[in-house]
């Protein structure tokens, strides 16, 4: 897994909803957060630094980030990742 998310990543430091698809936040944090799962840390690996520079330079000034809404097909059911939220 750990291989195919290394080979996945753009230059950018983000992931894609697919292999060689733009960057997005949602794709982005599933990975850095399944990295994190495997015990991939920031301070010692460049994969999960990278995600983590690309998420931050797409923060916004009041900490939250912009992405559209991640579904389960074939139904539009919309689920929450509360993860990728600041506590109001």
């Amino acid at each position: 897994m750990t291989r195919f998310l290394e080979e996945a990543q753009n230059t950018d430091g983000g992931w894609g909803y697919r292999p060689g698809d733009a960057s997005d936040i949602a794709s982005t944090c599933y990975s850095v957060l399944a990295l994190s799962a495997m015990g991939r840390r920031v301070g010692d690996d460049a994969v999960v630094r990278a995600g983590v520079a690309y998420l931050l330079a797409r923060q916004d000034a009041e900490g939250g980030f912009t992405a559209v809404p991640d579904q389960v097909a074939p139904r539009p059911l919309l689920f929450d990742a509360p993860v990728f939220r600041r506590p109001r």
